[in-house]
This record gives structure tokens, sequence and C-alpha cells, in this order.
């Protein structure tokens, strides 16, 4: 979209409609790949905010490819999100903004339901700390703790738990 690409006010109905139509994002925006500071964000913002230092952030602009951060909370809703960043460049091929968005996982329940998988089949989302982000089942009862064995089970990398005390 040249608008983004030119980090253009303009982009913004664009932006808006995608986060309307598509209900996953809780918001997009695009951000000075210099500074990291919000440009454009659909959802409105009543404040300046950078994501410099994000890991989204800086692993696109290290790797100049499409790059996952962390699940937290986007500045504009709130809401706890999945980040990703896409690196934008201009016709000359110098980077000048990321297009930005948050993923919300409310929409988990409903596809697992509708998936064929297990009904029990649930959905848990850990920092790299092993803390629990997201859970698509209990979250009140898991968002912040530990994930205790399972974190440390995760992080030796192994590939088949048959007993994990914790979650």
């Amino acid at each position: 979209d040249p608008e983004a690409r030119a980090v253009a006010p303009a982009a913004l109905p664009t932006l808006v409609d995608a986060v309307r139509e598509d209900r996953l994002y809780n918001n997009l925006l695009i951000v000075d790949a210099t500074t990291g500071e919000v440009r454009v964000s659909a959802v409105p913002l009543d404040r300046k905010v950078s994501v410099r230092g994000w890991l989204a952030f800086e692993r696109a602009r290290h790797t100049l490819e499409f790059a996952t951060g962390a699940f937290l909370r986007e500045p504009a809703t709130s809401e706890p999100g999945f980040h990703l960043a896409q690196p934008v460049f201009d016709d000359l091929g110098v980077l000048t903004s990321l297009a930005w968005a948050s993923i919300d996982l409310d929409w988990v329940p409903e596809f697992i339901e509708r998936s064929g998988l297990p009904a029990s089949t649930v959905l848990t989302v850990l920092d790299d700390q092993g803390t629990v982000q997201y859970r698509s089942v209990d979250s009140d009862k898991y968002v912040g703790r530990s994930a205790g064995a399972l974190a440390e089970a995760l992080r030796a990398g192994v590939r088949t738990v048959g007993s994990v005390s914790g979650l």
C-alpha cells in the first residue's frame, strides 16, 4: 500500500477496515522504522507511543524480515495480543516503517470447537520466562502465573511429556 510505505495518515481507512472486518486484531499500526513511534493507528491513541525496544520491532529491524514478538498489551486498546511486525521499504529499498499487528486470541475457543479437536483442547501461550500470557480456558486462574514444570520441560527441549505437574 503506497500510503503505508509513505507512513501517511491516508493508510488509516485501510487499517480501520481490516480491524473491523477481520476481527482478528486488537489493533493495526504503522510504526516509524527508526524511532519506533506509532504514526498511524486503527484504534485512536490519546498519547504518543513508541514500540522501540519491543521484541517484534527489534527483530524486524535486525532481520529486515517479518518478525514475531511477545504477547503484550496493545497500547491503544490495552488488550493483550501477539505482536507481529512487517518491514516496509520505499522505492529505493530503504526501510521506512513497520506494519504492526496485535493479534487478538479471543477467537481460539471457537476455533478449537469448530476444528474437530477434542473438547478438552487448551491453547496456552507462555513467555520466555515460562509465565502464562494467555490461556483459552480458565485464563483468570493461570494468566500471570508460572507454568512450572511444563515451562522447564519446554525450555529443555523435551519433545514428549507424559506427566507434568502444574498446568
